[in-house]
């Protein structure tokens, strides 16, 4: 193998039974090699007893989830009056600078990442809408890694490519991912050292945020082509074919895995790399 590496990551796995069966279909295919297990996804339990046990090189990750969904702790301050998560990313910027609420999130944390390691191996640590590259987040994410003996996390750091691809896209979402992304590749910086000082290895780079919605296998040629330094890329999607129809159809793309490897990456994941 060589030293370019490239994870495609479904996200999401257990929110839906559209996401376990694109998980699945996406693994079968072999362009899917790992996957972030939602605890508190309504059909976690068909992910972890359906389709698991057909997936049986598939790498998992912990997608911690404090965006959506119900509490699986005695958290507060972070959930609504009937202990349910309605946070967008802005939101918890501004409860994770507040003590109060990262010692919430971290109560949350803790369950959602235990839930998942008494099923099954955890590799990495990843998160619904990437919440956890908002530093806060983040160094609390480094700090229950370490004590959990999880090696990888997420680090979202996207190149800004900008492609002829950009008029399919809509210019509204488009705007919206463009300023998130140029906000985690902020963030990315102070989480880079943050990680360092833990010890948890991340990625180099991601891909799936500034096309969220409009990726395809010609524009991750395009990101692969352009990145000549040895690297782990992970390119994360959610192969949902009702919602999400455009991530499930790249996850069964049968052009991809050459333009993988025509651009000098192996296909791999976090299990193989530890």
């Amino acid at each position: 193998m060589g030293n370019k590496k490239f994870i495609l990551t479904a996200d999401d796995f257990g929110v839906n039974n559209s996401i376990n069966r694109g998980v699945l279909d996406g693994y079968n295919a072999g362009l899917i090699t790992s996957a972030s297990l939602c605890a508190n996804g309504k059909e976690f339990d068909a992910a972890v007893n359906e389709i698991l046990p057909e997936c049986p090189h598939l790498s998992i990750n912990a997608h911690l989830n404090i965006s959506d969904g119900k509490a699986l702790s005695d958290c507060e301050f972070i959930v609504d009056n009937k202990k349910k998560f309605n946070n967008t990313y802005l939101a918890l910027c501004s409860m994770s600078a507040n003590p109060k609420g990262i010692l919430n999130i971290e109560k949350e944390f803790r369950k959602q990442i235990e839930k998942i390691l008494e099923l099954t191996p955890v590799y990495a640590i990843t998160s619904r809408r990437n919440v956890h590259s908002i530093p806060q987040i983040f160094k609390l994410t480094c700090k229950l890694a370490a004590e959990y003996n999880i090696p990888y996390i997420r680090l979202p750091r996207e190149e800004i490519l900008l492609s002829t691809q950009i008029g399919k896209c809509s210019k509204t979402k488009f705007s919206v991912n463009f300023i998130k992304t140029l906000l985690m590749n902020l963030f990315s910086r102070k989480n880079t050292i943050t990680s360092g000082r833990f010890g948890t290895e991340t990625n180099n780079f991601t891909i799936g945020s500034l096309y969220r919605e409009f990726l395809n296998s010609q524009l991750i040629e395009e990101y692969l082509t352009g990145i000549d330094e040895n690297c782990i890329i992970e390119c994360f999607l959610t192969p949902d074919k009702q919602k999400h129809p455009n991530d499930y159809a790249l996850a069964q793309d049968k052009l991809l895995a050459d333009k993988i490897f025509r651009a000098g990456f192996d296909l791999t994941n976090y299990k193989n790399l530890k």
